[in-house]
């Protein structure tokens, strides 16, 4: 239907030729049709969230949390912190290490 409904748009504008509008014409058909778009999808996410509301939907089950931001976070936390127990470890090492040798020297 829409790809009728486009080829019919297109076959009227190859027959009235090139449109001659000006800038403040095109700016606000822009914004008009972005504002349609965008009122558009709003309006189906309340459509959503309204069918949520009243039980005939039921709600979305969260993403897990091996692909959402907040699992993938959690995730590179504990690979920092285990990141830095290490460091740790090799640090204390090394500490003791020269202190030993701070020793012998002397």
């Amino acid at each position: 239907k829409d790809i009728r409904i486009q080829e019919e748009r297109e076959r009227k504008a190859q027959l009235r030729g090139p449109l001659k509008i000006n800038r403040d014409e095109a700016a606000i058909k822009i914004q008009k049709l972005w504002r349609g778009f965008y009122q558009r999808k709003e309006v189906v996410e309340m459509r959503a969230q309204e069918l949520v509301f009243l039980g005939m939907v039921p709600t979305p089950k969260p993403q897990s949390q091996k692909h959402s931001v907040i699992g993938q976070s959690k995730k590179t936390q504990e690979k920092r912190r285990l990141t830095q127990q290490q460091y740790g470890k090799e640090y204390q090492e090394a500490l003791v290490s020269v202190k030993e040798k701070l020793a012998e020297t002397e």
